[in-house]
């Protein structure tokens, strides 16, 4: 299953979608300096919560986690949608 969120940033306004995969096939995490985003595919990645490091020096967390805004690097986002989609 898949869930598609729609966020946005209360410091400077900007909205975007992002995506949790919630299954053992791919894990999201994002990176906890510049926001960049990393999928890594394989069940040996359950229950990791950092996955690698980032070009700018950041850590690759999991989607969740620390996600910041893509525009100003801002840590205040809220969810405002959520839509979960099913794969069969």
């Amino acid at each position: 299953m898949e869930t598609i969120n729609y966020l946005k940033c209360t410091d400077c306004g900007k909205e975007w979608l992002s995506s949790q995969k919630s299954d053992s096939v791919l894990q999201v995490y994002y990176c906890d300096r510049c926001g960049k985003k990393r999928i890594v595919k394989g069940s040996g990645v359950d229950g990791v919560s950092v996955h690698g490091e980032c070009f700018c020096g950041g850590k690759f967390k999991r989607c969740g986690e620390d996600i910041l805004c893509p525009k100003c690097h801002g840590r205040n986002i809220v969810s405002t949608t959520e839509i979960a989609v099913l794969w069969g």
